[in-house]
């Protein structure tokens, strides 16, 4: 960058390649086949091993690999940014068969209750398709079956995004106190949680910060006065789902990620929607 400092600064190369960490995977059209890291979430995790940066790779990502090619000696670093897709794929039609969980919870939904959270910068499991399943769950018990209708779902299942939380806590932001007295309240006595208390975080002061944690699709809005740090504050409100959001989560069709096109089922949006946002963003 122009008239920054020497030190401290990225190279033009690592520059573009944390661009493209940001943006997520995509296959030779273009089109993206799974989320990116999300702004602001640490690269480097809690031990070797755990994080997205250095010499050591996250285990579970090199065994990933080896499932997806059903080959335990299968070396990771002979994929390239290019051959990406055609392993993805290979995996969508192997081994997703076996770990899938887009199935129907129509059981569930009749006897059970569901609390979910996600730290809203989680470096192992990204949270985008976290929300991604949730939408696409609030689709499948809409009325019409593609438009999420996320009050319906909360009926039985609600999902709580942590901004600044990284995976399963710690990062800057609160994390949940107590989610399973919340999901007992909630299944003992038939109090759906409209919010849950959340504390601590790097970021907080000495003095400590709690806030609520909102059902998705609302976020935490101040009142505009008081303690910034008191969850008191802050009341649940607004709406995450703004038609640049969803498009912007819109994937390749499942198990056609090597030359598929985007798969707008469930999302709510239509090409000619979110074609009309992107020209919107090429615009500024």
């Amino acid at each position: 960058m122009k008239g920054a400092p020497g030190t401290n600064c990225l190279t033009a190369p690592e520059a573009e390649a944390i661009d493209r960490i940001w943006d997520g995977p995509r296959n030779l059209k273009g089109i993206k086949i799974w989320f990116g890291l999300d702004r602001g979430t640490d690269f480097v995790g809690p031990f070797p091993g755990f994080g997205l940066d250095g010499a050591v790779p996250f285990f579970f990502g090199v065994i990933q690999f080896q499932w997806d090619e059903h080959d335990r000696n299968f070396n990771w670093q002979t994929v390239s940014e290019a051959g990406y897709p055609q392993v993805a794929q290979d995996g969508s039609r192997n081994i997703a068969d076996v770990t899938d969980t887009f199935g129907p919870l129509d059981e569930f939904k009749e006897h059970g209750k569901m609390i979910t959270w996600v730290g809203g910068n989680d470096h192992l499991i990204f949270p985008r398709g976290v929300i991604n399943y949730y939408r696409l769950t609030a689709a499948r018990y809409s009325d019409d079956g593609n438009k999420p209708d996320f009050d319906n779902l909360q009926r039985f299942c609600r999902l709580f995004r942590a901004p600044g939380v990284a995976h399963c806590g710690g990062g800057a932001g609160p994390s949940p106190v107590n989610a399973f007295g919340a999901l007992v309240n909630w299944v003992e006595h038939g109090v759906a949680p409209d919010s849950l208390l959340a504390a601590g975080g790097s970021a907080a002061p000495p003095s400590g910060r709690t806030r609520p944690l909102c059902p998705y699709p609302k976020t935490a809005i101040y009142k505009g006065t008081g303690d910034i740090n008191g969850a008191a504050k802050f009341v649940c409100g607004g709406n995450l789902e703004t038609h640049a959001t969803v498009c912007a989560d819109v994937l390749v069709k499942y198990k056609h990620e090597v030359h598929g096109e985007l798969d707008y089922r469930g999302t709510g949006v239509n090409p000619g929607l979110c074609e009309r946002v992107e020209d919107d963003d090429d615009s500024k």
